[in-house]
């Protein structure tokens, strides 16, 4: 299966899992109609305290549903159960009490102080109506999918086409060129070295040399450098020869290729990121039943990344259409124990032999362990505590009974969490991509400008160096070349926007050496650097 089916593939699943709520299971395009809510509980309030009532948190002063009511009617029980307790310390000094009494009092406002933050962070997500959060997460997630894929697109594009540019065939051009030096001086100049002349040599191997700085992406910053000058020092010819020979039958020239390369790998690695982040965990759907409302795309074949094994000893036909979405399930023969796998600690699976307990998330955890821890405590308030504070007791059930609405909903809340923490990780890595899309857009303006710098100025010379190499026992004054380079338009000239007649007179000029025996070339030098010296000044008046 490709890359781009196993992102369409994980994108559809995502979608799926989003729109678990009862409103998107039962219509996602339908808004629920009610005559109670959306509602204000507190509307008389802004008739007392019109100016300070703008300060009322949104989540307090609109309620959007039945569960919405309940956590705010939750965390005010929670705060009424902090005040009571707070409220009857100097009672509790005064009277005889026995220290299991105290310890349950402390526990109590313990619960309190907890089960407030739990509600509290929950009702934050009420902050909208669920649906519409949901909605408008879903469409944030889809824009920044088309996002994403266009700009992989636009890099896949810019890398698959760099191979039949022009300056992927100026790289071609140098390498060869580069693997001709190699050849000149291991195999074609041993046997000559002793009728050249050291100095003559040396001058003629820095020549080649600087012309080869200039195979680079950023010839000015980063020069190519074949060899390092200081080894060149004090070598014999022959020494000479064989350093700067191995060195250019290794070193290639692939500057364009190798970054094409790494940016490829980059790209792919940003795929696979961008997988892990659209991702949601078969573990969920599967230990909640909510794998049967996956609408998967049709596959051409099997994928083992699907298989049943991957969801551990839960097979298929465990999870029945008529199965309801939970993540509590009552039955027989589910053993004991807890299943958690090593590489996250949520989702895990809770056995306690006659029921499974699906544990989504740390928030789900604590909610759950501030449910059961609860339910003890009241008991020891009405059996224990001597005598019995009805505040304290309403508090603690209306708590106990918000707590079990809100562990009831849950995986329409767990739903909209994963979603938003989804999306931020999802911005993180549209920005990662469009950033990188933008880098690679500069490197190939600035190599596609560099690539008449390399045909126009570099090849030829290159192309010159190697016919003098092979005549170099003949030619006189090999190093005539080096008049050429005060006549060439500087390096900066070529990367910026050079006209087209610039480069053409700059190549024509370096043709006529080209075209010609090694000593015919060295006669002509000083006509084409005057040609080419008074092409620079017409280009840089």
């Amino acid at each position: 299966m490709s890359e781009k089916q196993a992102l369409g593939d994980t994108a559809a699943e995502a979608s799926s899992y989003d729109a678990t709520s009862q409103a998107a299971v039962q219509g996602a395009g339908e808004a629920e109609v009610s005559r109670f809510f959306p509602m204000q509980p507190f509307w008389f309030l802004e008739e007392l305290f019109p100016t300070n009532y703008k300060y009322l948190p949104t989540y307090v002063r609109v309620v959007h549903s039945g569960e919405h009511l309940v956590l705010l009617t939750g965390t005010i029980a929670n705060l009424f159960l902090m005040t009571k307790l707070f409220l009857s310390y100097q009672y509790w000094n005064e009277e005889m009490h026995h220290a299991g009494e105290f310890i349950v009092v402390l526990l109590s406002f313990i619960f309190g102080l907890v089960s407030l933050q739990l509600l509290s962070t929950e009702l934050v997500q009420y902050s909208v109506d669920l649906h519409v959060k949901s909605t408008e997460a879903q469409k944030s997630k889809d824009e920044m999918v088309a996002t994403f894929h266009t700009a992989v697109a636009d890099l896949d594009t810019m890398l698959v086409t760099s191979a039949d540019t022009q300056a992927a065939l100026a790289e071609r051009s140098l390498d060869s060129h580069r693997r001709d030096l190699s050849n000149l001086l291991l195999k074609g100049l041993p046997s000559k070295l002793r009728a050249v002349d050291l100095q003559q040599f040396l001058a003629f191997v820095r020549q080649y040399l600087k012309i080869f700085e200039e195979c680079s992406a950023d010839p000015v910053e980063h020069p190519f450098f074949l060899v390092d000058y200081a080894e060149l020092e004090g070598a014999s010819p022959e020494e000479l020869a064989e350093k700067v020979g191995k060195k250019a039958k290794t070193k290639e020239v692939k500057f364009l290729s190798k970054h094409v390369a790494a940016e490829t790998k980059k790209a792919s690695a940003m795929r696979q990121s961008w997988k892990r982040v659209t991702y949601v965990p078969r573990k969920v759907m599967k230990w909640t039943g909510m794998s049967k409302m996956i609408k998967k795309k049709p596959k051409q074949a099997p994928s083992p990344a699907l298989d049943d094994e991957e969801f551990g000893s839960f097979r298929k036909e465990s999870f029945n259409k008529n199965q309801e979405v939970m993540w509590l399930r009552w039955g027989l023969g589910y053993g004991f124990g807890i299943e958690i796998e090593e590489s996250a600690p949520f989702p895990f699976n809770v056995k306690g032999g006659f029921f499974l307990c699906t544990v989504l998330s740390p928030e789900h955890f604590k909610l759950l362990i501030s449910f059961f821890l609860g339910i003890p405590l009241l008991l020891l308030n009405v059996f224990w505590v001597k005598p019995c504070s009805y505040v304290i007791l309403c508090s603690m059930v209306v708590t106990l009974a918000c707590i079990a609405v809100v562990l009831y909903d849950f995986l329409d809340i767990d739903a909209i969490q994963r979603m938003e923490v989804q999306i931020k990780e999802m911005q993180a890595a549209v920005a990662a991509v469009e950033e990188r899309r933008q880098s690679t857009l500069e490197f190939f303006n600035r190599i596609n400008r560099l690539a008449g710098f390399w045909l126009h100025r570099t090849l030829p010379r290159l192309e010159l160096m190697k016919i003098c190499g092979d005549a170099l026992e003949d030619a006189p004054r090999p190093s005539h070349v080096s008049e050429l380079e005060e006549s060439l338009l500087p390096v900066s000239c070529w990367q910026s926007d050079l006209p087209e007649e610039a480069k053409k007179k700059t190549s024509a000029a370096l043709s006529k050496l080209t075209s010609r025996s090694a000593l015919e070339a060295l006669e002509l030098v000083p006509q084409v650097a005057q040609e080419l010296q008074l092409c620079k000044a017409k280009f840089q008046a």
